[in-house]
């Protein structure tokens, strides 16, 4: 979770970059105080902090920052992100176990020709001489 927490929190900075540079500048500052990796202590925090206020002056913008928002905002990004990799490891899990099953019968299994002594020696045709 601790990861997830992580990778969730960059892909909201990266989606307020791209929507709201202020926001983002706020929480890239609270992460260098808070790590991400502290995972649910992160999310609390963020819970626990005041909303505020930052106000631009070359334009004249107010913009409130409400760290509840931002802290809902990661936790529906993290159980998107572990619902899609449950998904996709589901996939691979099955990909890798038909893989190991194909390398198994290929192990245990001659093909005719191919293995002709060994063949002969598991089937008990072949008895050395005496």
């Amino acid at each position: 979770m601790r990861v997830l927490t992580a990778q969730a929190t960059k892909r909201v900075l990266h989606q307020l970059q791209e929507s709201d540079l202020i926001i983002a500048q706020w929480l890239n500052h609270f992460c260098a105080e808070h790590p991400p990796l502290d995972g649910n202590k992160f999310i609390l925090s963020l819970l626990s902090m005041k909303g505020t206020t930052v106000d631009e002056a070359a334009f004249g913008v107010t913009h409130h920052i409400n760290p509840q928002n931002i802290a809902h905002r990661i936790l529906m990004t993290r159980e998107d992100m572990a619902l899609n990799m449950a998904q996709g490891l589901s996939k691979y899990a099955t990909q890798e176990n038909g893989m190991v099953l194909r390398r198994h019968l290929e192990n245990t299994t001659y093909l005719s020709g191919g293995h002709d002594t060994a063949y002969k020696s598991r089937r008990g045709y072949h008895r050395p001489r005496p």
